[in-house]
């Protein structure tokens, strides 16, 4: 059976998570940003450490991934280092990111995407209408007052549909089970 304890901060922050997948230690810096998260899966693989550092805008300039140590500890040195830069406005200024006139982000290249390109597209009011990343497409389809009512993915021949359903004005769904 499945298991999940969180122990937060004073502030809300989670400190340590421990599940029967895996455990979890976040340390946070004074502004309240996300510093180091240590990751020990329940099969055994060991402690993955990940250390994000940030400019004074709370931008993450950069991640430390640090693979367990050969006695599967959290290891305190080396590691592989990803590097973020921003723009004046604050934006993701990596090579192969777009930005359309709202600047809402419509392409990630696929070292920001977890390994694939990511497309993105927007309604006019900003609302993310449609994402593509491998051949996996989820589109977000809205009702007069703007909430999502059906969000349809297509992962190759495959498309699933799910309609979402609203008792009244708001943004509270009716659940059926």
């Amino acid at each position: 059976m499945f298991s999940d304890t969180v122990t937060p901060s004073i502030h809300g922050e989670t400190l340590t998570q421990a599940s029967t997948l895996s455990e979890e230690t976040y340390s946070y810096g004074a502004a309240g940003w996300l510093n180091q998260v240590q990751e020990t899966p329940a099969n055994g693989n060991g402690c993955k450490t990940r250390i994000y550092n940030h400019e004074e805008e709370g931008n993450r300039t950069s991640l430390i991934t640090r693979e367990p140590t050969p006695e599967k500890q959290c290891a305190s040195e080396g590691g592989t280092t990803e590097r973020h830069t921003y723009d004046a406005a604050n934006q993701l200024a990596d090579p192969g990111v777009a930005y359309e006139a709202f600047g809402n982000t419509t392409e990630l290249p696929a070292e920001d995407a977890g390994g694939s390109p990511l497309t993105s597209s927007f309604y006019v009011d900003n609302q993310l209408y449609k994402q593509t990343q491998d051949e996996t497409t989820i589109e977000y389809e809205t009702d007069p007052e703007d909430r999502t009512r059906e969000t349809i993915t297509t992962s190759g021949a495959e498309t699933t549909k799910v309609i979402n359903h609203y008792d009244a004005p708001g943004n509270t769904l009716v659940v059926r089970l």
